[in-house]
C-alpha cells in the first residue's frame, strides 16, 4: 500500500519554481497569448505574477474582444473570454 497517496492527483497543473544557481526559489514566469482572427495563439506578454497576469489577461480580452489565456512551462493556467 505504499504510494497509496501518490494516486490522488488533482485536475490543476502543477505549478513549478525554477531555481537560480544557488539553489534559491525563483518567481513563476507567466505567458499571456491572444488567439487571432485565424486561430492562431500570438504571444502578448510575460510577467511574473500570477494575479497580475490574470488581471491583465482578463481587462485586455475585454477591451479587444479576442480571447486570451496563460501559459506556464507549457501548461494552459486559464483562458479569459471577452
Amino acid at each position: 500500500m505504499s504510494g497509496d497517496y501518490e494516486s490522488h492527483e488533482s485536475n490543476q497543473p502543477k505549478i513549478t519554481y525554477t531555481k537560480n544557481f544557488l539553489g534559491i526559489k525563483m518567481s513563476q514566469k507567466v505567458d499571456i497569448e491572444y488567439q487571432d482572427q485565424f486561430g492562431y495563439w500570438k504571444h502578448y506578454q510575460t510577467m511574473h505574477h500570477v494575479a497580475s497576469a490574470y488581471r491583465t489577461a482578463s481587462n485586455r480580452a475585454r477591451v479587444t474582444g479576442k480571447r486570451h489565456r496563460l501559459m506556464s512551462e507549457g501548461n494552459i493556467l486559464d483562458l479569459c473570454e471577452p
